[in-house]
């Protein structure tokens, strides 16, 4: 979370908000969580813990609303972090509207985005995302990126994991 943002009225995050953030009043946050959930997350891991079913509720008190990829992401994503009203009575408004470090790569100005990126428009394109794994430091890499752009004849984008890459990094950490 960026400094200052006590005094924002608005907070868009896409990751626990740290433990010392204490909302000001009229302060509201928007969730849009750092992508599909392909993963058991929240209070679907494997195991009960209470601290952890604590933690995952006390989070999720603090959201407003959450944004969802997709109909399957929100309802992952509601249930495996408790997104309700009091003991379930009146969820909060999940809003299923995409995602947005995806969207501009979709829907946004193609030619932009390849020039910004240096990418010619004759050249295919594709985008690797894999995810952190809360048992290891790493990236979960089971696809080489190198020998996929070789194999495919293809510019492979790799967008690392918030918890895994600097920003503005590639996997090998390349700037």
């Amino acid at each position: 979370m960026v400094a200052g943002a006590g005094a924002a009225r608005l907070l868009v995050v896409n990751e626990w908000l740290r433990r010392r953030f204490t909302r000001k009043p009229g302060q509201k946050v928007l969730q849009t969580w750092h992508g599909t959930p392909l993963k058991r997350l929240g209070l679907h891991r494997p195991g009960f813990d209470p601290r952890r079913m604590a933690a995952v509720v006390k989070e999720s008190r603090r959201w407003d609303v959450l944004l969802a990829q997709n109909v399957y992401g929100a309802r992952v994503l509601g249930r495996a972090y408790a997104f309700l009203g009091l003991l379930g009575v009146g969820s909060k408004p999940i809003w299923v509207e995409g995602y947005p470090r995806n969207d501009a790569l979709v829907t946004g100005d193609a030619a932009a985005v390849r020039a910004s990126l240096g990418i010619r428009s004759d050249e295919r394109v594709i985008l690797y995302a894999p995810t952190w794994r809360d048992d290891r430091e790493e990236i979960v890499d089971f696809v080489d990126p190198e020998e996929l752009a070789e194999q495919a004849d293809a510019v492979v984008l790799v967008r690392g994991h918030s918890r895994t890459l600097l920003p503005g990094r590639d996997a090998t950490g390349r700037g």
